[in-house]
């Protein structure tokens, strides 16, 4: 009895010591935003920051848009093939795959230069955007 005893007690204090996928998922983000944020992209494209929101279990990633992008009519031009681009890129980043396959929301903010604090435009991608059923049909 005693053997099995210690072997219970020792997987205890291994799942014990271990992190949720959740506080990696904040950890992660706040090491990468802290690290590389700002991190520009292009001339008109930023990443200002990211961070996980737990309640909601979403990674949420924060940009500012600038130059001849920064506007309404031109967002509303592109904004059937920045939701196709980004879709393609949570269902196509490889070191996401621990956050999709728990169910983790992928959600992008897109802010204006010229006129701080105005979102251009916001996506939110779930299982059913990245799922398995959508890596097949690429």
């Amino acid at each position: 009895m005693k053997p099995f005893a210690f072997i219970a007690l020792a997987a205890l204090l291994a799942v014990g010591c271990q992190r949720s996928l959740e506080d990696q998922a904040a950890r992660e983000l706040a090491d990468y935003s802290a690290r590389h944020c700002p991190l520009a992209y292009s001339e008109s494209l930023r990443l200002d920051s990211c961070r996980f929101e737990r309640v909601s279990r979403t990674l949420h990633y924060f940009y500012t848009i600038s130059g001849n992008l920064d506007s309404d009519s031109m967002i509303a031009v592109y904004r059937e093939q920045l939701q196709n681009d980004l879709r393609q890129a949570v269902i196509n980043e490889p070191s996401t795959m621990s956050y999709k396959q728990a169910g983790f929301l992928f959600k992008y903010s897109y802010f204006s230069t010229v006129c701080p604090g105005t979102l251009l435009f916001e996506s939110t991608f779930d299982e059913k955007d990245y799922g398995p059923s959508q890596r097949q049909k690429q």
